[in-house]
C-alpha cells in the first residue's frame, strides 16, 4: 500500500494537472491590463504600448492561452498590430506582424477574414454565435457581425458593431444577450419575441479627473417580425461611474435575475428590470 503521504502527493499532482491551463489571478489581471491598453487607451498613451498589448492578446486568442481560444478575434488583434506598426513606419515590427498573420491566419475562410478585418477596427467581446428558433419558419441568428432574422415574411438584418451601423460600441463588452417569448394573457393575440442586449462601455474620463469611466447600456428589441427598431433603452446607473470595464463587472442583480415582461389585453408589453432605481416602461 502507498503511505498516506504518497497518496496526498499523488492527489496534489492530479489536482495540479486538472488545473493546468486555467489562468490564475495574476495572469487574469495581466490579461485585463492588456485589454485596457488596447481598448481604453488614454489620449496620452504611446501607440506602441497598445501595439505591443494587441500583439500579445492576438497570440493569446489564437493559442487559447489564458483566454478562450478565438482564432478570428486573435487575427483581428494581429491585424491591429500590423496597422499600428505601419503607422509608426516600424519595418521590423511590421515584418513581425505580417509573419504572425501568415502563420496563424492564412487558413481563415473568406467570411472569417472579413469578420477579422471588421473586428480589427471595431472589436467587440462577449457575443457567442447561436441560432434561436422562434416558431414555425422563424429564427434569429446571432453573431458578432450582427443579427439575422428570418420569418415567413422575409429576412431582416442588423449589424452589431457601431462602426458598421450597430449599437455595440468599439471595444465594448456584451454582457447579456437574452431571448424571451411573451405569451398573451387571453384571447387571440399572437406571442411576441423579445431580445435583450446589455453592453459595458468605457472611455477616457471627460470630467477632468483623468483615468477611465464606464457605463452599462441596455437595449430591448421586438424581434417578432423585424429587428430594425429598438423598443426600449436604458442607461443603467448600477456599476457605472469611474473605473475600468476590464475585467467586466457583474451585471446588476435585478437584470441578472431576469427582466419581467407582461402582455396587456391591448397587446402592449410592459417591462420592468427588478431593483432600485426602478427601470420600467411599456411599448405597443
Amino acid at each position: 500500500m502507498f503511505p498516506s503521504l504518497s497518496i496526498l502527493a499523488l492527489l496534489s499532482v492530479f489536482a495540479a494537472a486538472q488545473n493546468a491551463g486555467q489562468p490564475g489571478e495574476t495572469e487574469l489581471a495581466h490579461i485585463a491590463s492588456l485589454h485596457r491598453s488596447v481598448y481604453e487607451a488614454l489620449p496620452s498613451s504611446p501607440i506602441y504600448t497598445a501595439e505591443a498589448a494587441a500583439r500579445e492578446l492576438g497570440l493569446r486568442y489564437t493559442e487559447g492561452r489564458g483566454v478562450e481560444r478565438d482564432l478570428i478575434q486573435g487575427c483581428a488583434l494581429l491585424q491591429l498590430t500590423l496597422t499600428d506598426s505601419s503607422m509608426r513606419n516600424d519595418r521590423a515590427a511590421r515584418a513581425d506582424a505580417e509573419g504572425l498573420q501568415k502563420l496563424h491566419c492564412s487558413g481563415l475562410s473568406t467570411d472569417q477574414s472579413v469578420e477579422a478585418w471588421q473586428l480589427a477596427y471595431c472589436g467587440i467581446f462577449g457575443v457567442t454565435p447561436r441560432v434561436i428558433a422562434l416558431g414555425p419558419g422563424s429564427q434569429i441568428e446571432i453573431s458578432r457581425r450582427g443579427l439575422i432574422l428570418d420569418t415567413p415574411g422575409g429576412r431582416t438584418t442588423r449589424p452589431l458593431m457601431s462602426v458598421w451601423g450597430g449599437m455595440v460600441g468599439c471595444g465594448n463588452q456584451v454582457a447579456l444577450l437574452r431571448y424571451t417569448r411573451v405569451d398573451p394573457p387571453v384571447g387571440d393575440l399572437p406571442s411576441r419575441h423579445l431580445l435583450e442586449l446589455a453592453e459595458w462601455w468605457s472611455a477616457p474620463d471627460t470630467t477632468g479627473r483623468g483615468g477611465t469611466q464606464r457605463g452599462l447600456r441596455w437595449f430591448l428589441f421586438d424581434i417578432t417580425s423585424k429587428i430594425n427598431e429598438v423598443v426600449a433603452f436604458e442607461a443603467l446607473e448600477e456599476g457605472s461611474g469611474f473605473g475600468s470595464a476590464w475585467p467586466m463587472p457583474a451585471l446588476p442583480a435585478g437584470l441578472a435575475r431576469g427582466t419581467m415582461f407582461a402582455m396587456q389585453p391591448s397587446g402592449a408589453i410592459h417591462w420592468e428590470i427588478p431593483g432600485e432605481p426602478k427601470h420600467a416602461g411599456e411599448f405597443k
